[in-house]
């Protein structure tokens, strides 16, 4: 019989033991510098080099920090109640960082695995103080920025840093290898509704089931707990956690772009559909009330311009959550009216004369019959201010370019208004013309029907891609311009509102519609251009003329005798 089957191994509790039983398992270690439950040979036994050179023949081993943590260590962390005091789990956790020391990556990812899957962390609720035992996952670190911000927030669980067993920079380490983190927690959101699987379907191209559908949606952990108990907070507390949500935010968008683009990807009848949409916490962050206004009143982004909270501007996350553009309010108040009138209107879904006639009760009244104009003055009497950007064309007469036009341009031509002498300086401004009466009834400018027109601008578009092929089309009829350009992770970043013409801008001007100037034009500004395309269709002779910021080259508003139809005129007097 060989030695190694014979109990001739003497433990330290006093027993006997062979070094392997049936199924090959270690009965025996050797002793080590750390402590582990595994059955370790009497330190007296192999006192000489002899006794353990014999010991290493028969395959005994010093116990691995790992396995004695996988082992011996977390299987007490598994039960319902866990019953240690404060020695023994710091005794315990000196053992699993001892391990996570481990030189072999083997070994290293077998206890992270492990540690994962174990509720060995002590943690606190952040909103009544309760203790217990939590996955590292379900944890955040106690950073002083995130006790701040979640404090008082039920459900939300931090790491009990009054443990000295978990502080450092060592345990934290640990706990963020195995899923802690000290910022805000993405967490894979799978909860998508019948609605926005629908819209999502249609947004990658088709209304039909698809087959092998994935969707990479995500949520913050303890996000929407902390809205909840936003409205509960005095006015101090609101600003603080507010901005300290801000400040997460940006931090997270700064190690975690990625999350704040949800994706979806699906087959249909072998073909690829995908898009990319707002993830469920940005969705949230939109249409919640959290952001404090002047008043201390919560209100949802798109109710307060950005630059009254003191914030740091980042300018990936305002691509995000949209806030109100302050030139509403200072287009509101030049116009007398107080900007809470836009953002209650906005919020009762007001958002035509008509519906809000309709909800007051306002009956429209007879239009009152308008006399002929003169044609020997016939000049702006379609009722048209003009912007002026304080340029002059070449031949110095002014044109208009507004209209009030839709798409095509349809514009009447105000050329013979415009020549007019500015305060002696021998220069004309050139006037851009804004119609107050609607233009459809008017004629084509190039006497094109409405087939021809739509050939017309398609050639113009198609000129324009082929010159510059960064551009992508927007969906047919698209309101406010007709390409885009995107940057590296889909977001538009620049917008093109076409227009095609048979001749030059010399000859006749072009229009912009309400959606495309003060909509579109408006908002995005200097990313907003204008493209006259002349001789369109001919590609000899065509040529683009690009116009950046339409909106912010206007300076002066020029009212001719035109309006005098649209005024309130006193009785004339003796």
């Amino acid at each position: 019989m060989r030695a190694g089957n014979l109990p001739i191994i003497r433990l330290d509790d006093g027993k006997h033991v062979t070094a392997f039983d049936s199924s090959d398992q270690s009965q025996a270690f050797l002793p080590s510098l750390i402590e582990t439950n595994f059955p370790t040979v009497r330190r007296a036994v192999c006192n000489t080099e002899a006794a353990h050179e014999f010991l290493l023949s028969l395959g005994l081993t010093e116990p691995d920090p790992v396995d004695d943590v996988v082992r011996n260590v977390l299987p007490k962390y598994a039960a319902d109640e866990v019953d240690v005091d404060e020695a023994r789990y710091e005794a315990d956790i000196g053992r699993i960082l001892t391990a996570f020391k481990a030189d072999s990556k083997i070994q290293q990812e077998k206890l992270t695995t492990a540690l994962r899957q174990s509720a060995f962390v002590m943690a606190k609720d952040a909103g009544d103080g309760t203790l217990g035992f939590a996955k590292p996952g379900d944890v955040y670190l106690a950073t002083e920025r995130l006790k701040s911000l979640f404090e008082g927030v039920t459900e939300v669980f931090l790491v009990d840093d009054t443990q000295a067993c978990l502080r450092g920079e060592d345990i934290r380490d640990l706990l963020e290898a195995c899923g802690s983190t000290r910022y805000l927690k993405p967490q894979e959101h799978s909860d998508i509704s019948w609605d926005k699987l629908k819209q999502l379907r249609e947004r990658a191209g088709s209304t039909g089931t698809q087959s092998q559908e994935h969707i990479k949606d995500y949520s913050l952990h303890g996000l929407e707990a902390l809205l909840y108990e936003l409205p509960s907070l005095n006015w101090e507390q609101r600003h603080n956690k507010a901005s300290l949500l801000w400040e997460a935010l940006s931090n997270l968008e700064q190690r975690q772009k990625q999350v704040f683009t949800g994706t979806y990807r699906g087959r249909y009848y072998n073909q690829r559909k995908t898009c990319d949409f707002d993830p469920s916490f940005i969705e949230i962050l939109q249409n919640t009330a959290w952001v404090p206004d002047a008043d201390s009143k919560l209100q949802q982004p798109e109710f307060v311009v950005f630059d009254t909270l003191g914030w740091t501007t980042n300018p990936f996350l305002l691509s995000k959550i949209e806030f109100k553009p302050p030139l509403i309010e200072t287009l509101a108040r030049e116009a007398g009216i107080e900007p809470g009138v836009l953002d209650l209107l906005k919020r009762l879904g007001v958002t035509s004369e008509a519906e809000l006639n309709a909800r007051l009760g306002i009956k429209d009244e007879p239009e009152q019959p308008q006399d002929e104009p003169d044609p020997a003055t016939s000049a702006g009497q379609g009722g048209r201010a003009g912007a002026s950007d304080g340029t002059s064309d070449e031949g110095g007469t002014r044109r208009g370019t507004g209209g009030g036009g839709s798409a095509g341009g349809r514009s009447a031509d105000s050329r013979s208004a415009g020549n007019q002498q500015q305060g002696g300086t021998g220069t004309r401004p050139f006037i851009s013309y804004v119609g107050v009466n609607p233009t459809d009834e008017e004629p084509d400018p190039d006497g094109l029907d409405q087939q021809a027109r739509m050939a017309l601008e398609e050639a113009a578009i198609r000129f324009i891609l082929n010159t510059e092929p960064e551009l992508k089309r927007t969906p047919p009829n698209n309101p406010g311009f007709d390409l885009f350009e995107s940057d590296a992770e889909g977001k538009p970043v620049r917008w093109v509102e076409v227009k095609a013409m048979r001749g030059s801008l010399n000859d006749r001007p072009v229009g912009l519609s309400r959606p495309q100037f003060l909509e579109s034009a408006r908002d995005h500004r200097t990313a907003y251009w204008l493209y006259v395309v002349e001789n369109a269709g001919d590609d000899q002779r065509a040529r683009i003329l690009r116009i950046r910021d339409p909106f912010g080259k206007a300076r002066t508003f020029t009212f001719d005798r035109g309006w005098v139809n649209a005024a309130e005129v006193d009785d004339e007097t003796d």
